[in-house]
Parts: structure tokens; sequence; C-alpha cells
């Protein structure tokens, strides 16, 4: 069999879990009398269930008993853009939002389309926040990063740019809220280059990537600083193959020190990039 076969096979089957992950509803801790939840829509590809993104940023919200809460859906599906997740009928985010209220919407665009697709992108993002705001809910857009290798441009560089000035042009147009993931790579990278954000594909997150990503979520859904979280550190990889010739699984915690500078540069990032339009973080009583 083909190294290419192989590939394809692993393909497959990565996007036969990631679906049926994403089709497995809500994450949230129930909320008491009087606690507000923030309900919280996440629409993308494989970029956003790197390291279950949602439930992890769930985690950090819910970590703080006097709250708020956050509950989460999913309308996550491999390789996908903004097109498919507005037009397809298989794309469950139009049913969703017609039938549930949602406070946000993150919004992630197939990892390419801001270098090669630009225009497409635009058009497309443009509908979903029509829809999104005809619910009463707002977009956040989720900035990307660039692969670690082979550039789709030139250099990395230039990837890294185009891709930061595509989620910004439409922050603006459309005075939305941006989850700065790709301006917060770029700076850890720049500290720390020897720290592995990246997976081994070189454009999916790693264990560090998809924290990171969580911390600037979490900054970017409710304004408040991730740093001294403790929640969401935890991670599950595939470890050798036991006795029986089965794959493990093995748990991998993020250190405290490096947390915490994960944390920081999310901060700081959001910070940066935050918009003054921006409203504070909308909640609704339970």
């Amino acid at each position: 069999m083909t190294r290419t076969r192989l590939g394809r096979m692993a393909m497959a089957a990565w996007m036969t879990t990631l679906m049926a992950l994403a089709a497995s509803g809500a994450e949230a801790l129930p909320a008491g009398a009087g606690v507000k939840t923030i309900r919280v829509l996440w629409i993308g590809n494989s970029y956003t269930m790197g390291g279950n993104l949602p439930q992890r940023v769930a985690g950090m919200v819910n970590e703080s008993k006097a709250g708020p809460r956050m509950v989460s859906r999913r309308a996550l599906s491999g390789g996908k853009d903004f097109r498919w997740h507005h037009d397809d009928p298989k794309s469950p985010a139009r049913t969703l939002l017609k039938n549930e209220t949602f406070d946000f919407v993150c919004l992630q665009n197939q990892s390419a389309g801001a270098i090669v697709k630009r225009e497409l992108m635009m058009e497309y993002a443009g509908k979903l926040v029509k829809l999104i705001r005809s619910r009463g809910a707002e977009p956040v857009f989720f900035c990307t990063w660039a692969r670690a290798f082979r550039p789709y441009r030139k250099t990395l560089d230039e990837d890294h740019r185009q891709i930061v000035s595509a989620y910004e042009s439409l922050a603006r147009a459309h005075k939305a809220r941006m989850a700065a993931a790709g301006p917060a790579w770029r700076e850890v990278l720049k500290a720390r280059p020897k720290l592995s954000l990246h997976a081994k594909d070189g454009s999916h997150p790693a264990a560090h990537g998809a924290y990171l990503n969580a911390c600037v979520f979490y900054a970017a859904l409710t304004g408040r600083s991730p740093v001294g979280l403790r929640s969401g550190r935890t991670f599950s990889r595939r470890g050798p193959k036991g006795a029986d010739g089965r794959a493990t699984r093995v748990q991998v915690t993020i250190d405290e020190p490096t947390a915490r500078f994960l944390q920081e540069t999310a901060w700081r990032v959001h910070q940066k990039f935050a918009k003054d339009a921006a409203s504070p973080p909308a909640s609704r009583p339970t």
C-alpha cells in the first residue's frame, strides 16, 4: 500500500471522527439560579476541532463558580469553508441558527481561504454575519495562523500577513470581534521558536497551539484575562501501540510556567487587537 493511499485513509478516518464529534452537541456545566449563560455556536472545520477547542474554552469559562457559564454547539466539518456552511444543506449551521438562540457565533474559514480565495471568503463571511445578526447573535472571527512549512505564497511571513489582514478587514467591516490566534502564535514562535504549536502535519494545532487558541478565545468572548486559569491544560494524544497492537492514549499536561507564558501572550495580543467598538460580552439569564 502506498504512502499516498495510507495518508488518504488516515485523513478519511480523521474526518469521520471529526464529524462524529461535531454532532455530539453542547459542552456545558448546568447553570444555577441567577447565574448567566453565554451561548456559543462554533462554525468551522478541523482547526476549530483541534484540541477540542469548544469544550476547552467552555471549561475555562466554567472554572469560576461565580459564572457566567458557557454552553457550546458545533457546526464543524473537515476542510469546509464559509460558503459550504452557508449554502450546503449538509451543514448544521443554518438549522442551529434557526432553532436555537446564541450570544456569539465563532467563524473559522478554510485555512487557505484568506490566501487563495480571499474574495470568496469576504463574500460569504458577509452572508453569514447577516444571518447571525438576524438571529440576535454577534459574530467572532477566528483569525488562524500560517503553516509551519510549505507556504501558499513565497514565504510563510507573507502567508501570515495575508491571513491576519483578511480577518482584520472582516472584523473592521462588520464591527465584529476577532479572536487573534494567528498573531498570538506569531508572538509565541518569535519568543520561543522551539515550542511546538503546530502538529506534525505542520498545519493543525498541537497541544500548546490548541491551548493558546483557547486562551485567546477566553479573552475574546469574556473580555477577561486568562492569566491564572487552571482549566484546559491537559490533553489526550496517541501513544505507542500496546501489546495487543492497538494504539494507546496518553495524557499530556502543559506545565504551569509554559501555560502562564501562553496565557500572558494571549491576553496581550487580545488587548492589542481588540476593537474599540466591541461591546461588553453579551449574556442572558438562564
